[in-house]
């Protein structure tokens, strides 16, 4: 903490100085300044040049206002650490692979899911993003540089890293500022979505949503992890003919008209 008369050499080269404080005739000022992770907090008294320096009054009061609010700081960066723990073990509980992202495109957290599926081509160095390949290379730099401007509320493109058969799809979800203060540091949510992977979805549940019939509902399961009709009459022991009379209804019920369409509903679930 210390104060700065105006006329000093400061006042030649801050812009502080030239822009504000010279027009509104500011003499001097008096201030401190303290960080917490990204977050940075300042406290300044101003004076004209008719009220003096700063009695020792106001250095004080500045001073007790400094201790207080560097307790409190501590104390909201531990509570943000907190409620960003809580979000990615959130995300993990729903099985939802994602990489949570500060401001400076720092990972704040990941969940489990996301670690299972960063490998050589796509991995955290220290608490940062590397990619082998540059195209994915450049495109975490250019998040870099939209996570660093606030005012920036355009939707992130989706990127595409190359791993097993068909790859991860990394969807950006920008948080925005306005609200910060519920998701604390976290600035984007990476989703990532890994194209080899089956669908999740089961019997009971296709049971309780579409009122499906234990047949029908294994068909449509066999049928979301890629098997083909003649496949799933051979694994039943029945004809194709009986899937494919099933299928119809399971259409019915879930209206869809085809079985991309199907495919495509239940990978949603």
């Amino acid at each position: 903490m210390r104060d700065w008369p105006m006329r000093d050499a400061a006042a030649d080269t801050s812009q502080f100085y030239s822009e504000y404080a010279t027009p509104l005739e500011i003499s001097y000022c008096l201030g401190c300044r303290f960080d917490h992770g990204e977050d940075r907090y300042a406290f300044v008294a101003l004076a004209g040049e008719q009220n003096g320096p700063p009695s020792d009054r106001r250095v004080m009061d500045i001073a007790a206002t400094f201790e207080r609010a560097n307790a409190a700081a501590a104390l909201s960066l531990r509570s943000g650490r907190a409620r960003a723990t809580g979000f990615a073990q959130g995300l993990a509980c729903a099985n939802i692979a994602a990489i949570l992202l500060a401001r400076d495109a720092s990972i704040i957290a990941l969940t489990p899911k996301a670690e299972l599926l960063l490998g050589d081509r796509l991995r955290i160095e220290g608490d940062r993003l590397v990619a082998q390949d540059p195209t994915v290379a450049r495109h975490i730099e250019r998040l870099q540089f939209r996570l660093s401007d606030l005012r920036d509320t355009e939707p992130l493109p989706a990127f595409h890293v190359a791993n097993g058969v068909r790859g991860l799809v990394i969807s950006p979800l920008l948080i925005p500022y306005g609200l910060t203060d519920a998701f604390s540091r976290i600035r984007a949510v990476l989703v990532v979505r890994d194209l080899d992977e089956a669908a999740t979805c089961n019997g009971a549940t296709l049971r309780a949503l579409f009122r499906l019939t234990p047949a029908e509902a294994e068909i449509a399961t066999l049928l979301a992890h890629g098997h083909t009709v003649e496949e799933i009459a051979a694994k039943r022991g029945v004809h194709r003919e009986s899937v494919r009379t099933m299928l119809k209804s399971v259409f019915g019920k879930t209206q869809t008209n085809r079985q991309a369409d199907l495919v495509a509903l239940l990978s949603r679930l």
